[in-house]
């Protein structure tokens, strides 16, 4: 019991006064006993020990305590060790929504993706259906032009045929 070298008891054991000799120094040495498995526990536990342990041990030593023992230190310990056992915790919890959050963004960006390139799509198929349209307008603007001057030439031949019309008919009627 190296334990009490290091951090010296002044145990009273006044609650064991109810008890017979024999029966008082038993119950004095499992105290004893106890207090140096739980400082042992207590140095070897991680934030990976389960809660009820460091709970357990916490009660453990309110008992102890009654009986003269100094569990200040171990009682430190364990209750630093549930808080951040509990601040561990709240950060994995705090870890899991970000991480369901993070899911979630990446299946809207994945969706957005998707509606985008059916969107540069369509832009394509119509800028290329513009184009077309252009070169038809522009097809349709030659065509008219060139029947426009074919109009305004033959109303011209129709004005010099009607003109020799005019002056044959007025040859043959003098």
């Amino acid at each position: 019991m190296d334990i009490f070298q290091e951090m010296p008891q002044k145990p009273h054991f006044r609650p064991l006064k109810k008890y017979i000799g024999l029966e008082r120094e038993g119950h004095a040495l499992g105290h004893m006993i106890t207090f140096s498995t739980l400082v042992e526990t207590t140095r070897n536990s991680k934030l990976g020990t389960p809660t009820s342990c460091f709970e357990d041990i916490l009660k453990v030593l309110a008992n102890l305590k009654l009986h003269g023992f100094d569990v200040r230190k171990v009682q430190t310990r364990v209750e630093l060790l549930l808080k951040k056992k509990d601040s561990q915790g709240s950060l994995n919890k705090t870890s899991e929504i970000a991480k369901g959050k993070l899911i979630k963004v990446t299946v809207e960006v994945g969706e957005h993706e998707a509606e985008l390139d059916k969107v540069t799509k369509d832009i394509n198929k119509v800028s290329h259906r513009i184009t077309e349209l252009r070169e038809l307008v522009a097809n349709l603007n030659d065509k008219h032009d060139s029947l426009t001057k074919k109009k305004l030439e033959a109303g011209f031949r129709i004005t010099n045929l009607q003109k020799k019309a005019d002056s044959i008919d007025k040859c043959t009627r003098s």
